[in-house]
This record gives C-alpha cells, sequence and structure tokens, in this order.
C-alpha cells in the first residue's frame, strides 16, 4: 500500500466519520426520533441502530462512487477493503443474536456486502449493478419499516 492510498482511503473515512457526526449535530430527525421512540425496548432499539449502521455504511459507498473517476485503483482496492471491514465489524457486533430480526438484518449486510464488491470493482461498474445497489437501498427502508411495524404490533 503506498502513502497516496493510504491518504486517499484516510481521506474517505474521514469523511464517512464526518456524515456520521453531522447526524447527531444537525439532530437527522429519523435517527434521533427513532432513540426517543424506542427507548424502553432493547430489541426495538438494536433495530433502530442497526438501520442507522446499514445507512452509514452505504454512504461509504456513495462517497467512493463520487469520487471513482479521481481515486486510484490502488486506493480504490484498499478503500473496499477498509469498507469490508466495516461491514465484517457490524455483522460480528452481534453474533449470537438468534432473533428473527437479526437473521433479516444480517441478510441484508450480506447482499450489501457482494453487491459492493461487485460495484467497487471497477470492470465491473456498470449500470446493472449501480441500479440494484439502489434497489437495496429502498428495499431496506421498506424492510427495516416492516421490522419495526411487526415488533411494534408484537409490544402491543
Amino acid at each position: 500500500m503506498d502513502r497516496e492510498s493510504l491518504l486517499t482511503t484516510l481521506s474517505l473515512l474521514r469523511q464517512g466519520r464526518a456524515k456520521l457526526v453531522s447526524r447527531f449535530i444537525d439532530q437527522d430527525e429519523v435517527m434521533l426520533s427513532d432513540m426517543f421512540r424506542f427507548e424502553r425496548s432493547r430489541a426495538l432499539m438494536a433495530l433502530a441502530m442497526d438501520r442507522a449502521n446499514v445507512s452509514w455504511i452505504t454512504h461509504h459507498y456513495e462517497l467512493f462512487d463520487r469520487l471513482a473517476e479521481s481515486v486510484p485503483p490502488d486506493a480504490a482496492a484498499v478503500f473496499k477493503t477498509c469498507v469490508l471491514n466495516l461491514i465484517d465489524r457490524f455483522d460480528h457486533a452481534r453474533e449470537g443474536d438468534l432473533t428473527a430480526e437479526w437473521a433479516l438484518v444480517q441478510t441484508m449486510i450480506s447482499e450489501k456486502k457482494s453487491l459492493l464488491e461487485a460495484q467497487f470493482d471497477f470492470s465491473n461498474k456498470d449500470d446493472l449493478n449501480y441500479r440494484k445497489l439502489v434497489f437495496a437501498q429502498h428495499r431496506e427502508r421498506a424492510l427495516f419499516e416492516r421490522i419495526f411495524e411487526n415488533a411494534m404490533e408484537k409490544k402491543s
């Protein structure tokens, strides 16, 4: 790994962290309302955090996609490895969680990982992969909403 690739990757990761911090500073309505809405339910709070984490991971891809033309291939490989490691850490953080909700989140994470792997590959950068990734983002939002609705109904 050369110095330029490392610096480029660190810059992209810094922008990803800035997005995470800005959600708190700018008082992101969806994220913060979830924190208050689900404060009494550990399971729902975990789902809210999962939704925020999946969104944050997706933001890294969006950063990369915007800068793909100016990022050298070596830096792209380093950045890809870092983002995929983020996904793995997120996935392993809840090891042992056998809930149906977490199983669905894991399925989404696994699909996101494979889509990102394909999309990060410059030779595979085409409209079909991009449309699949966008579709996955929309589906994730809808699935998270369904999970929340089902969990809320169970609580009632």
